[in-house]
């Protein structure tokens, strides 16, 4: 996401918490091949996505880069 890519990823863990299917990436069932291929070719078919959700990767990522986390976790001290 910090490199403004588009994500297709599966929904364990904390990834629903940053990637947001149709806003910044394809969320599919794990193991779901069909799914994975169809998500692909989403992206073929309508390039135009991938500027989009790059842009939208990088916006929800952006705070976390150390610069603005050091900068949050340093006012305190």
């Amino acid at each position: 996401m910090s490199n403004k890519r588009p994500i297709i990823s599966t929904p364990v863990g904390g990834i629903p918490e940053i990637v947001y299917s149709g806003i910044n990436g394809v969320l599919v069932e794990p193991g779901n091949i069909q799914q994975i291929i169809n998500a692909i070719k989403l992206f073929i078919k309508n390039p135009s996505l991938i500027s989009q959700y790059r842009e939208e990767s990088f916006k929800i990522v952006h705070p976390y880069f150390p610069k603005n986390v050091f900068k949050t976790t340093f006012q305190y001290l």
